[in-house]
């Protein structure tokens, strides 16, 4: 897990949340408070938002996610 604050290089994402899962079985994340956007899943990556997620997170088996908000 990698977690990014404040504005990272002037970005307007204000938080962002990598998460890899180099695991042959699904992980659990559970996100910091508040609602994310996940732009980047285990069939799509880019900046458009896939969907939006809080709490608990499954990160699928040799995968990666990133979310930010």
């Amino acid at each position: 897990v990698v977690y990014y604050g404040e504005h990272l290089n002037e970005d307007p994402w204000k938080h962002i949340i990598i998460l890899y899962n180099g695991s042959h079985e699904r992980k659990c994340y559970y996100l910091p408070p508040g609602k994310w956007k996940v732009v980047v899943d285990k069939n799509k990556a880019g900046t458009r938002t896939l969907r939006k997620h809080e709490g608990r997170l499954y990160i699928d088996p040799i995968s990666m996610m990133v979310l930010w908000r």
